[in-house]
C-alpha cells in the first residue's frame, strides 16, 4: 500500500495495516509498518506493534528497544509487559520474565494466545510453576485442546499426576469437539497411558 501511495499514509492506517499484517504472519511487512509509523507519529501502540513485529522474526535487541519505547509511554499497558516477559523468558533471563509476568497478571491481561506463548516458553525456561499459571489464564480467555494438554504438560513436570491426568482427559473432550485436534488427541491419549501406569492404574490406562 505504501509504495502504490504519493502521500503518507494516515497513522491510524499504518497501525491497522501493521497488525493485519501481523496476523497473517507477515511480521517483515508489520515491522516496516509499524516502525514506519513510530517515525511519523511515535506512540505506546505502535511502538507495542514494532516490538511484537521484531519479536516474532526473533530480533531480540530491537524489539527489546521498541517494547521499552513502548513501555515508557505507557507502563500499565499489560500487552506491552507480556511481550517484555516473553521476550525475556526466549532470551533465558527468567527472572525477568517472571516480574514481566507478574505486571502482565496484576493488569488483568486477557490475550489467550499470548499467554499461551509466553507458558510455552517458561516451560522450556523450566519454569514449570510459572508456566502452569499462563495455562490456567490461557485456559480462561482461549480455550483449547492445546492450552489443556501444555498445562497437563507443566503439571507433569512438577510430579502432579492427578492433576496432570484430569487436565490430560479434559484436553482429549476438547479434542473431540475442535477441528485439526487430532495430533493433540494422539498426544494426550499417549500421556495418560503413562501417567495412569505410573498411578498403578494399568486396567484403565489400557481402556485408551
Amino acid at each position: 500500500a505504501l509504495a502504490l501511495c504519493r502521500d503518507p499514509l494516515p497513522v491510524p492506517l499504518l497501525l491497522q495495516l501493521g497488525a493485519l499484517a501481523h496476523a497473517a504472519g507477515d511480521a517483515d511487512r508489520a515491522r516496516y509498518l509499524f516502525l514506519h509509523a513510530c517515525r511519523l507519529e511515535p506512540s505506546c501502540s505502535s511502538w507495542l506493534g514494532a516490538g511484537k513485529a521484531c519479536l516474532a522474526l526473533a530480533k531480540y535487541v530491537e524489539a527489546e528497544e521498541c517494547l521499552c519505547e513502548a513501555n515508557m509511554r505507557n507502563n500499565r499497558q499489560p500487552a506491552v509487559w507480556a511481550q517484555l516477559a516473553l521476550l525475556c523468558a526466549r532470551c533465558d533471563r527468567v527472572s525477568e520474565a517472571e516480574q514481566a509476568l507478574e505486571q502482565t497478571v496484576r493488569l488483568d491481561f486477557a490475550d489467550g494466545h499470548v499467554l499461551q506463548q509466553l507458558g510455552t516458553a517458561l516451560l522450556e525456561c523450566g519454569r514449570w510453576r510459572a508456566a502452569e499459571d499462563c495455562f490456567r489464564r490461557a485456559a480462561l480467555f482461549t480455550p483449547s485442546a492445546l492450552t489443556q494438554k501444555l498445562l497437563a504438560d507443566a503439571q507433569l513436570e512438577q510430579h502432579a499426576y492427578k492433576q496432570a491426568l484430569g487436565s490430560y482427559k479434559n484436553a482429549l473432550q476438547v479434542a473431540t469437539a475442535e477441528e485439526g485436534a487430532a495430533d493433540v488427541a494422539a498426544a494426550c491419549t499417549a500421556q495418560v497411558k503413562i501417567v495412569l501406569a505410573h498411578l498403578g492404574r494399568p486396567e484403565e490406562a489400557a481402556a485408551y
